[in-house]
């Protein structure tokens, strides 16, 4: 099992998400950041300890602190320094091509969903999550 990494300005969409991910049983443990500057703060703090670095992270585009591809602009430049390869899921309530487009162009980028989160994306997650880490041990 998987350690997930949600980064949602809505605590309702947080909740959901944390309670699909109960459901499936397939991601074990669930940290949540409302801001992607607090994410990239433990990111940072934590990027020499494999083990307390998520396995995959779902991250919002539309966010007023920090948007997400602000969030992987500042992605970007600390990936190389984490002990662990990490996969980012884009959730959305945008269905612009563009944005769709634009996310298949990031290589951190392993997919893109619209909101709300289906049970059936967390699964693809899971297993793309999972051939990931196989290929990076």
């Amino acid at each position: 099992m998987y350690k997930a990494l949600v980064i949602d300005d809505d605590p309702i969409f947080q909740y959901i998400a944390e309670k699909i991910f109960n459901k499936t049983n397939l991601f074990e443990e669930t940290n949540c950041f409302l801001d992607g500057n607090l994410a990239l703060e433990f990111l940072e703090k934590n990027g020499d300890d494999a083990a307390s670095l998520p396995d995959a992270i779902f991250l919002d585009i539309y966010m007023p602190a920090l948007s997400g591809w602000e969030f992987l602009n500042s992605f970007d430049k600390i990936s190389s320094s984490l002990k662990k390869n990490i996969p980012i899921y884009l959730l959305t309530s945008s269905i612009d091509p563009k944005e769709i487009q634009r996310s298949r162009e990031h290589p951190a980028v392993r997919a893109f969903s619209s909101k709300p989160v289906t049970q059936e994306f967390i699964e693809h997650a899971y297993k793309d999550c999972d051939q990931v880490h196989r290929q990076s041990a």
